[in-house]
């Protein structure tokens, strides 16, 4: 993503290859909520460990104490929706894991003291994903266990910036307004003569190609690129203020896990004629310019 320049959402053209930075806005009437922190979001990866100490004695006869963690649960959750920049909206079919990349999530994590719970989210979590598991604690002991858990959690929450690269093509929303998408582009989106006449290393188009040799859509909320885009505040009908709510403490955890949610609101994509010749001349292609569309 580094070499393509970030445009606010609303600027995204059709056929273009495009770097385009939004708000993220639910699809669906209501966002995951992440298991550690409680945000609402629509994409969380959230791993949870526990802590073991190992006592060994040497060959001196002296004691030697470590300690190591061992994972008891990993979940991931993902699903569509838009990048909004003002009323502008750009769909991003999150549902479609396969070909959505993760880069630079931020995370954030916890690890509770001796004897303590962990948050609610991240105890239901464990007891839907791995519901042997034996809590260390409160009148039962596990063998070596200290007592001690951390998770660490990564999420896309609601109204946090954040940006995506892939081809942009025309689409009607469930109201039957237009909108963008942003669809996967593959390996051969651009050309050599497009890598030469950008500059490109040796290195940076071997990173390209072992990216891209599944077509993909690549989203990230690194400040590194999304930090000075100038993109607008959140605009929706009425209805719509769902989009700002906020974690509670009676949110149904078991059910979040029992039914994930697999939106979607069918998202029409429109006929868009890709096949342009690019502006430098011969079969090489510009930036924001493909060969054909990806779906």
């Amino acid at each position: 993503m580094e070499k393509f320049p970030a445009i606010p959402a609303r600027g995204a053209q059709p056929g273009s290859l495009c770097k385009c930075v939004g708000r993220v806005a639910l699809a669906g009437q209501m966002p995951f909520y992440a298991p550690g922190s409680g945000a609402p979001c629509v994409y969380y990866h959230v791993k949870v460990e526990q802590e073991f100490e190992d006592i060994s004695e040497d060959q001196d006869g002296q004691i030697r104490r470590s300690f190591r963690w061992e994972k008891i649960a990993d979940d991931e959750q993902f699903v569509d929706f838009y990048l909004q920049d003002g009323a502008s909206k750009v769909f991003v079919r999150g549902s479609d894991r396969a070909h959505c990349k993760i880069q630079g999530n931020r995370k954030s994590g916890g690890t509770s003291g001796m004897w303590n719970i962990p948050p609610p989210g991240i105890r239901a979590l464990i007891s839907f994903r791995n519901p042997n598991h034996r809590w260390h604690g409160n009148g039962f002991d596990i063998e070596f266990a200290t007592g001690r858990y951390r998770y660490t959690e990564a999420a896309y929450k609601v109204n946090e910036l954040l940006a995506g690269l892939g081809v942009i093509q025309p689409a009607l929303d469930p109201m039957g307004q237009p909108i963008m998408m942003l669809v996967p582009f593959s390996e051969n989106t651009l050309d050599d003569a497009y890598f030469e006449q950008n500059n490109w290393s040796d290195f940076d188009k071997r990173s390209w190609h072992d990216l891209l040799k599944n077509p993909s859509v690549l989203l990230s909320d690194s400040p590194h690129f999304v930090s000075g885009v100038q993109v607008q505040p959140l605009q929706f009908p009425p209805q719509m203020v769902y989009q700002t709510a906020i974690a509670v403490p009676t949110h149904n955890w078991s059910a979040q896990y029992q039914q994930p949610q697999a939106y979607a609101y069918a998202v029409q994509p429109q006929a868009y004629d890709m096949n342009r010749q690019g502006n430098m001349g011969g079969s090489a292609m510009a930036y924001g310019t493909v060969t054909q569309p990806l779906l």
